[in-house]
C-alpha cells in the first residue's frame, strides 16, 4: 500500500453488515444518535424529538421506505413521526449504535463531529459542519 492510497471510513460498511444481519435473524434493527441534535448532524428529523442527547430509531424495513447507506456516510431513509412522513438523512458520525430492539445484539462506535457536507447534490438532504461532539457510554435500556 503506497501513501497515495486511501481507505474509506469503514463504519459505513459495518453498519450495512449489521442492519442486514439483524434483519436475518428476524429482529428489528434500531440506530442510537448521540449529541445529533445540534446543527449539521441530521436533518428531517422533527424538532420535539431533538431536545435530548441520544435518540433511538426504529430502522427496520417495515418502518422505513428507502433505507440506504451510503459510502461516504450517510445514512437516508423516509419514516413517519406522529403519522407524518420525514425524509431522513443522518450523519454516521453521531450514530453510537446498530442493535436489535429484541436481544440488544449489535455493536457500538465511538461518535465524533459530522462531516462537511458532500458536494454534489443528489436530491438527498445535504448537511452543515457541526461543532465537536462529546463521547461517552452509547447504549442504554430502551422499553
Amino acid at each position: 500500500m503506497t501513501d497515495k492510497t486511501t481507505i474509506p471510513d469503514r463504519k459505513p460498511y459495518l453498519l450495512r453488515a449489521i442492519y442486514e444481519w439483524i434483519c436475518d435473524c428476524d429482529c428489528t434493527p434500531q440506530l442510537l444518535l448521540e449529541d445529533f441534535a445540534q446543527a449539521g448532524a441530521t436533518s428531517g428529523i422533527p424538532a420535539e424529538f431533538c431536545k435530548e442527547k441520544q435518540l433511538v430509531l426504529n430502522v427496520s424495513p417495515t418502518a422505513t421506505r428507502n433505507f440506504e447507506i451510503t459510502n461516504d456516510g450517510y445514512v437516508y431513509f423516509d419514516t413517519r413521526f406522529s403519522g407524518i412522513e420525514h425524509s431522513i438523512a443522518i450523519d454516521t458520525n453521531v450514530i453510537a449504535g446498530i442493535f436489535a430492539r429484541e436481544n440488544y445484539e449489535g455493536m457500538q462506535f465511538a461518535t465524533s463531529a459530522p462531516k462537511p457536507a458532500p458536494e454534489e447534490d443528489d436530491g438527498k438532504k445535504q448537511k452543515t459542519p457541526n461543532s465537536e461532539q462529546q463521547n461517552s457510554s452509547p447504549f442504554r435500556i430502551v422499553k
